[in-house]
């Protein structure tokens, strides 16, 4: 079981990484993009909105693939054969849904409980930065 939480944390490190690296990178961009016009008549709400949801979940998609990888490529998980169930199980683990159709066994069960507390708080990020995009622009609708 501890190979099983270090294997966890280390997935946890790595997909915290993506997401920091991902939404700084964003939030970076709206501010020079917002510096460049003061106005802010070139940030359509529904285009800015749009545009950071999709690059959140991107994020996420790319993180729950790295963890369905790792479920491939440790030898002594059983029920998970093919990168389609992998990933299947890892967005299912990561967004806390747990359908439960695929399940992991032994000792390697405690991975899937990390990374499901992973993606509450990858989500829980998420949220925030899109709410922190909508006062934003909020902000700026009440300056004007």
């Amino acid at each position: 079981m501890l190979l099983a939480i270090l294997t966890g944390l280390l997935l946890t490190m790595a997909t915290v990484a993506i997401h920091s690296a991902g939404t700084s990178w964003w939030i970076a961009k709206l501010r020079q993009r917002g510096k460049e016009d003061e106005t802010g008549a070139s940030l359509r709400t529904n285009w800015l909105l749009s545009t950071t949801a999709t690059l959140l979940l991107s994020l996420q998609l790319i993180e729950v693939l790295v963890w369905a990888l790792v479920y491939l490529l440790i030898p002594t998980i059983e029920g998970i054969q093919t990168l389609e169930e992998a990933i299947y199980f890892s967005t299912v683990t990561f967004t806390t849904l747990g359908y439960g159709d695929v399940t992991l066994s032994g000792n390697w069960r405690m991975l899937s409980a990390i990374q499901g507390a992973t993606g509450l708080l990858i989500c829980g990020w998420s949220t925030a930065i899109l709410l922190a995009v909508v006062q934003a622009i909020r902000d700026r609708v009440e300056s004007d």
